[in-house]
């Protein structure tokens, strides 16, 4: 949900200019803009599939059809996409 991804992105902009290898320098800036635009849909995604598998016998009752209740997603392919 992009509603989500504020938090991550900043996250990822403090945890870059806190680092101590940051400088502001167009080439610095660019990597920036490319990592902050790519945590969003990529942490939101890591951090839904964690929670979906550890709600997934509650979403096994109240929510069925959801992908890994159903089945259509596998632990294995959970795990691989966790790791």
């Amino acid at each position: 949900k992009p509603v989500t991804w504020p938090p991550l992105v900043l996250g990822v902009v403090c945890g870059t200019c806190a680092s101590g290898n940051f400088t502001w320098s167009t080439e610095d800036f660019g990597l920036l803009a490319v990592a902050a635009f790519l945590a969003g849909p990529c942490l939101a995604g890591f951090t839904q599939t964690i929670n979906d598998w550890y709600d997934r016998e509650i979403d096994a009752i109240n929510e069925p059809y959801r992908p890994i209740p159903s089945g259509k997603i596998t632990e294995s392919e959970v795990w691989q996409q966790i790791y």
